[in-house]
This record gives C-alpha cells, sequence and structure tokens, in this order.
C-alpha cells in the first residue's frame, strides 16, 4: 500500500468508513442489476435470431422443394417435346 493511501485510511473516521462501505455495497448492487438487465436483454436478443434462423431455414427449405418441383417439370416438358 502506497503511504499516501495508509495516511488517507488512517484519517477517515469510522462513520466516513461505513458511509463508504454502504455506497460500494450500493454501486455494487447497481452493477449487479444493470449486469442482469443486460443478460436479460442478450437472452431475447439471442431469442429473436433463433426464431429469424428458424424462418430462414423455412423460406430455404420452400425454396429447394419449388426448384425440385421446376426441375421436375422441366424434365417431364423436354421428355414430351422430344417424344413428339
Amino acid at each position: 500500500m502506497h503511504q499516501s493511501n495508509v495516511v488517507l485510511l488512517m484519517t477517515l473516521n469510522r462513520s466516513e468508513l461505513r458511509r463508504d462501505a454502504r455506497s460500494l455495497r450500493r454501486m455494487l448492487a447497481e452493477k449487479d442489476a444493470a449486469l442482469a438487465e443486460r443478460e436479460l436483454i442478450i437472452a431475447e436478443k439471442e431469442a429473436l435470431l433463433g426464431e429469424r434462423d428458424r424462418v430462414i431455414a423455412a423460406r430455404d427449405a420452400e425454396l429447394y422443394a419449388k426448384t425440385l418441383q421446376i426441375e421436375h417439370l422441366k424434365a417431364q416438358t423436354s421428355t414430351w417435346i422430344t417424344a413428339f
């Protein structure tokens, strides 16, 4: 500990130390509350991203199914055209 810190602690009386401890506890509680709020926001955003990913996957599956239908129709049409 630096000498200036020792002198500072020696000059503080007990009531000041208790008040400082209370304010430090209050600051810690505020920081904990802010952290909990941020964690909640992150969880909500992760849920939204997960839902968006599911929607994108469903659209991709629909697009792939339609592409297969088109390819199947093309194959049928070319077979039909070559038959005549």
